[in-house]
């Protein structure tokens, strides 16, 4: 490609252009293929026949509900934090295993953040289903990976499986502030509606080439990836 596009010095390795071609690159290549393993566990089935599935199904609960233990595996408990019906699997259908691993995520690394999201989803005036909320913003973030609108923001904070999880935590953050903010308190017979108002404000902001603010707590994701 060097010597196609006849960079300086005989298409040399070790010059600044070529350099910074090579980094170019390389961002790219990462991006295709954190974008290969988030659809490859899209595509990944949900089963209770897994135990690292049933693993982090079971640690969801816990955190979630840390004072009311699981009654039975196959229960109606499950819709106290969002899920359907009585049992999950068939709400992870739509995402498989990677919705999963972001509500994992979400309860082990932003415990408090989860608890908040639940309690806020719980509410006896305008309240929406905490897990299926969860499910419908892993599809939506898992385009914008898909429509480059992440490029950004992996940039500036790392290509990686991690970055994607708390992009995964700001998505659904700022969408429970959207809703708790609607000018007359939503029912959850707005909530497809609604998702769809944040979800075109939030597409606007990243066209404009905003970069999202990630966990604060989290050093590491302030720093730029070189």
């Amino acid at each position: 490609m060097l010597e196609l596009k006849m960079f300086p010095h005989n298409a040399s390795i070790s010059t600044p252009q070529a350099i910074v071609l090579r980094a170019c690159m390389e961002k790219m290549l990462k991006s295709y293929l954190l974008m290969h393993f988030l659809n490859e566990r899209a595509a990944t089935r949900f089963t209770a026949l897994n135990p690292l599935h049933e693993k982090k199904l079971l640690e969801i609960w816990d955190v979630l509900s840390p004072d009311k233990p699981l009654s039975h595996r196959i229960s109606l408990d499950w819709q106290q934090i969002g899920f359907q019906g009585q049992d999950p699997a068939t709400d992870f259908r739509g995402m498989g295993v990677l919705a999963l691993d972001d509500l994992y995520f979400l309860c082990k690394n932003r415990p408090k953040l989860a608890r908040k999201l639940l309690i806020t989803s719980q509410s006896d005036l305008s309240w929406f289903p905490f897990a299926v909320a969860g499910i419908n913003i892993t599809s939506y973030t898992l385009r914008m990976v898909r429509t480059r609108l992440l490029q950004n923001t992996f940039y500036h904070h790392g290509i990686n499986e991690d970055t994607y999880h708390e992009v995964f935590c700001y998505i659904f953050e700022e969408f429970e502030k959207f809703w708790v903010n609607q000018k007359e308190l939503p029912t959850v017979l707005q909530f497809n509606a609604i998702m769809k108002e944040y979800q075109i404000k939030v597409e606007r902001e990243l066209f404009q080439g905003k970069v999202l603010v990630l966990d604060p707590e989290n050093p590491d994701l302030d720093k730029v990836e070189k």
